[in-house]
């Protein structure tokens, strides 16, 4: 059936070189815009500048004598609202009757507000975007559109009008197959400038358009082609696309997956701070359209999301009002990257119709173009429409977006996730872009994604976690406690109460323990005999060590971990020609590696960065310790590796309390252990042979992120000092009970701490009790110094310290 040349949505569109600066930009769009208004009896002066502004072209009618400026834009970025109110601005000031503004792109919803509504009588503002320039070239040059029906050509919805740097124009129009997705690029020359499809190809992909994925015809003026089974013979490369959703876990002890909604506990404040956002969007009360759920690693994100989406559909106030629909973008495949937006919109809208949350009968969602703007397809836009209509949001989840990071040949879906992102902030309809985004992710300054999140920042809202409480763990562990009865074996209340407390604010490592207490990994029993009290990097060390030891069983598991992890996400079909299937089928049942769309990756981003490099996740603690550093390290001298308590007692002259303090903090930090049945205690030879200057670094390792530290370095940079009296006080913040305490007391905890830190290097004191951070981290002046650390005389009589609030044990004895 003939197509209709009138239904046919024009588009205008400029490549020019990457390596060109803006003033070259500039200058080539004057030069083609300029003819335009020549054409029309305008005299143009290009490039005026006017006390400090420029316009780019000042025009002055023939006949008239009457004045215009003329803006020119080549942006990708909807044209906002402050360009056009600097526009109207020189207008003004210009005493001018005309103002053009011509653009690449198309207005913000607010920009289009003030040409709508834009009254004067003295000032005529008119804007050209894409589709006018498109209409207004064809009619100044005599550019027709090509008879697609005579070329054998199927369904087209949209056609470009494509300008080069050379300025020569041509058509593309893009093909539509069955599936609503576009398969193949047809150019027709307008010119007698013609280019092979092998240029083309080229062309498109060193502009980074998603033309070049498509498969591409050029035709000539008098070559026709009928359409004989084409779209057959061209591989469909976005109906092939993978679109994977978020992986929940199968059950409670699988915390290798985001947790099953039903196993999702606490986050109660993000949960609100979410829901009043998104309702905002539906009442029109907020102007953003993008949202993030920003953090570190494993505290939980998209487990919440799928949360959220669980809640769409289950809770009555949410289900008729607002629809989620997530994506794994880690299940993007290299080679369909760039269609990797279009598919997941597309598929979303999708899904929204076909469950009858978008009320359209039949519609078919369809891309019009895998250029941008995305949601400018007719059928996209009736069922945003259809949206605001109905007063019900949408909202597109990216989880672990971040990822594609670690693949340099991914780096460029930033700029899409970026246009995607403005042009949704742009529309303003009941449209929500959702993004999941850990920020302890370190990107160099010179990376493209490096500029585009932070410049983000001004169109969305970020929505914070809030800590994961005490309670929090303890619903959490009451889910475990209901999951363990249903085999006749509920959880000892010991150690439910040892997970609670030394838990607290890390989700991930309770899922962990909960998931190794019910496959057996370790003994729960064992909890409640040791006697160690704080979780420091080491104990999160030796869990991943033992996984490793686990089901590592030689060199070619390792490799083929080492190989996963570093190209993850990596295709499953890539990692299959070169490991054994049986190699791979075992990581793959062990579930250190998983699935997601055709490609492979470590279960935990936690767990991959320590496999490739060591690095092990920052562990916030408060623990108190219990003697002052010179005592510590005396008592564990004498250990050479081992004694008993008694022993220990005699020959350091301290009393058994001191002496049981001090055992305490060194089972903390020092890997020390102690056995009930002989009263031995032990050290790991190694740690007994190092220096005090090396034991400082190995004790900075694990209190850097004392949770004092923290407080301080927030406070103060490298060199800058604060009073000994703040530093007392800053124990108000985080002790519960201080103002109970007796002053000695605190002073007690004072000098204590301060000893620590500074044997750490992590602090020094200067003169006149300053405490100051080291100019270089972990260099304070009295690092490793034993004899320069001790603050106060050491307590003859037996210490009367509480224990700490957090406690902490090595599991993996």
């Amino acid at each position: 059936m003939a197509q209709n040349h009138q239904y046919i949505k024009k588009r205008f569109k400029v490549i020019l070189p990457r390596e060109w600066n803006n003033r070259q930009k500039g200058q080539f769009w004057e030069d083609i815009a300029a003819p335009l208004f020549r054409q029309q009896r305008w005299k143009v002066l290009q490039d005026v500048e006017f006390e400090g502004m420029q316009t780019d072209i000042y025009v002055k009618n023939s006949d008239t004598d009457e004045k215009g400026l003329v803006e020119c834009k080549f942006q990708k970025d909807a044209i906002d609202a402050p360009t056009i109110e600097k526009l109207i601005g020189q207008v003004v000031i210009r005493k001018c009757k005309y103002a053009y503004l011509l653009s690449t792109s198309e207005l913000a919803s607010t920009s289009k507000a003030i040409i709508e509504d834009f009254e004067d009588e003295k000032i005529k503002l008119v804007f050209w975007g894409p589709e006018r320039l498109a209409e207004v070239f064809m009619d100044i040059k005599g550019i027709s559109i090509p008879d697609i029906y005579q070329k054998g050509i199927g369904r087209v919805e949209s056609i470009t009008l494509l300008v080069t740097h050379t300025k020569d124009f041509f058509w593309v129009a893009e093909e539509i197959g069955e599936d609503g997705y576009p398969y193949r690029a047809i150019i027709f020359p307008i010119t007698d400038n013609y280019f092979p499809v092998e240029e083309w190809k080229k062309y498109f992909l060193t502009h980074e358009l998603n033309w070049g994925g498509l498969d591409i015809d050029v035709i000539t003026k008098t070559e026709i082609r009928y359409k004989d089974n084409l779209q057959s013979q061209h591989t469909l490369k976005i109906d092939k696309l993978i679109v994977s959703k978020i992986n929940e876990a199968d059950s409670f002890d699988d915390y290798h997956h985001p947790s099953r909604p039903q196993d999702f506990f606490g986050r109660s404040e993000t949960q609100d701070k979410f829901w009043n956002f998104i309702k905002n969007v539906r009442n029109d009360k907020t102007q953003l359209r993008v949202v993030c759920f920003p953090g570190s690693t494993g505290i939980g994100k998209s487990s919440l999301v799928l949360k959220l989406a669980a809640e769409c559909c289950l809770q009555k106030e949410y289900k008729d009002s607002f629809y989620i629909y997530h994506v794994d973008v880690t299940s993007v495949n290299a080679d369909r990257a760039m269609f990797f937006i279009i598919g997941v919109i597309t598929k979303a809208l999708q899904e929204a119709v076909d469950n009858g949350f978008i009320e359209i009968a039949n519609h078919k969602i369809l891309i019009e173009s895998t250029e941008p703007p995305f949601f400018s397809s007719r059928s996209i836009q009736l069922a945003v429409e259809n949206l605001k209509v109905n007063r019900r949001v949408m909202i597109i989840f990216f989880d672990q977006f971040e990822e594609i990071l670690t693949k340099d040949s991914l780096a460029t879906l930033y700029e899409l996730f970026q246009t995607a992102a403005y042009e949704v902030d742009s529309l303003k309809e009941n449209i929500v872009l959702g993004f999941c985004w850990r920020t302890d992710i370190n990107l160099p300054i010179q990376h493209r994604a490096y500029h585009t999140w932070h410049e983000l920042q001004r169109i969305r809202k970020d929505i914070d976690f809030n800590e994961f409480s005490y309670q929090d763990s303890l619903k959490l562990l009451h889910g475990f406690d209901e999951y363990l009865k249903q085999e006749g074996k509920p959880l000892d209340p010991k150690i439910k109460r040892w997970l609670a407390e030394n838990c607290q604010n890390l989700p991930w490592l309770l899922k962990k323990l909960c998931g190794d207490i019910y496959n057996q990994n370790i003994d729960g029993s064992e909890i409640t005999s040791k006697n160690k009290k704080v979780i420091t990097k080491f104990d999160i060390k030796r869990i991943f060590d033992a996984d490793i030891q686990r089901y590592i069983k030689n060199k070619d598991y390792h490799t083929c971990l080492q190989y996963i992890a570093k190209q993850s996400p990596v295709p499953i079909s890539d990692v299959c020609s070169k490991f054994d299937p049986d190699v791979i089928n075992r990581l793959v049942r062990s579930k250190l590696v998983i699935q997601t769309g055709q490609n492979y990756k470590i279960y935990w981003d936690i767990f991959r960065e320590y496999l490739l490099d060591g690095t092990l996740p920052t562990i916030i603690i408060s623990y108190k310790p219990r003697t002052r550093i010179s005592t510590l390290f005396r008592i564990f001298r004498l250990l050479k590796p081992s004694a008993t308590k008694l022993q220990l007692v005699q020959n350091s002259g301290y009393e058994k309390g001191t002496v049981d303090n001090a055992i305490q903090d060194m089972q903390n930090f020092l890997q020390v252990e102690k056995y009930r049945d002989t009263d031995i205690i032990t050290a790991p030879e190694y740690l007994i042979k190092l220096k005090d200057e090396e034991l400082s670094e190995h004790l900075a390792e694990q209190i850097e992120a004392h949770i004092i530290i923290r407080e301080i370095y927030e406070k103060i940079k490298p060199d800058e000092w604060i009073w000994y009296e703040e530093f007392k006080e800053l124990w108000k913040k985080f002790e519960p009970d201080e103002g109970k305490l007796k002053p000695a007391t605190k002073k007690d905890y004072t000098s204590r701490m301060l000893s620590w830190f500074c044997f750490a290097g992590l602090l020094e004191i200067r003169q006149d009790w300053l405490i100051a951070r080291p100019i270089r981290p972990r260099q304070g002046k009295q690092k490793g110094k034993l004899s320069e650390c001790n603050f106060d005389k050491p307590r003859a009589s037996k210490s009367r310290i509480n224990p700490g609030q957090l406690s902490l044990f090595d599991i993996l004895e």
